[in-house]
This record gives structure tokens, C-alpha cells and sequence, in this order.
């Protein structure tokens, strides 16, 4: 979404109907806290496009979460939008689970 965002700007029919779709429709499900919904789409144009409009790279790094159970199939992992201010390792963790804990004072 940050890409068509990127290519489209805010006054791209598609691109509007996209935004609202996954920010205001899908946040219903998922209950966001931190921000109202409308809130998300202003983020989206505002501050996510000029942060990442001259990345040449992904937008995000993603660190794999070991398995829950041995043998299971199901793989999960934390995916991390890149350059957010105040990210405490350049380097990826090697343990997510203690990161993610020490990042929001979980511990």
C-alpha cells in the first residue's frame, strides 16, 4: 500500500478506495489503539510516502519467529517497517521475542 501510495498520491481514486479499505474496514477487525482510523490514512500520505518515496530497497525487514511446536508447519515472523525513529538495533536481534519485550517494556 505504501508503494501505491508512493506512485499514486492522495488524489488517486484506487489508491483512496485501497487506503480506506485496509485502514478503516480491516482496523474494525483488528482493533487499532493507537490512533483513530482516519488518523491512518493522513499517516499514510503525510509521513510514510515522504519517509520512504526514495527508498531504492523494501520498506520493511522481517524477522522469523522460531516454531511454536517442534515440527509444526506453521511459520511466523515480525515484520518491521525500516528507518522508524528512535529503533534501538541497526543490526536484526537474534532473539525476536526478547527484542520485541525490551522494546515495549514487556520484561
Amino acid at each position: 500500500m505504501i508503494q501505491e501510495a508512493i506512485k499514486h498520491g492522495d488524489r488517486h481514486g484506487p489508491t483512496m478506495e485501497l487506503a480506506d479499505f485496509w485502514l478503516l474496514v480491516c482496523s474494525c477487525i483488528v482493533p487499532v489503539t493507537s490512533h483513530k482510523e482516519k488518523d491512518l490514512i493522513h499517516k499514510l500520505f503525510k509521513v510514510l510516502v515522504p519517509r520512504y518515496q526514495n527508498y531504492t530497497t523494501a520498506f520493511t525487514s522481517q524477522y522469523m519467529l522460531p516454531n511454536k511446536y517442534p515440527g509444526g508447519k506453521i511459520s511466523m515472523a515480525v515484520l518491521e517497517l525500516k528507518g522508524i525513529a528512535g529503533q534501538r538495533h541497526p543490526t536484526p536481534p537474534h532473539n525476536v521475542l526478547v527484542f520485541a519485550c525490551t522494546m515495549y517494556n514487556l520484561h
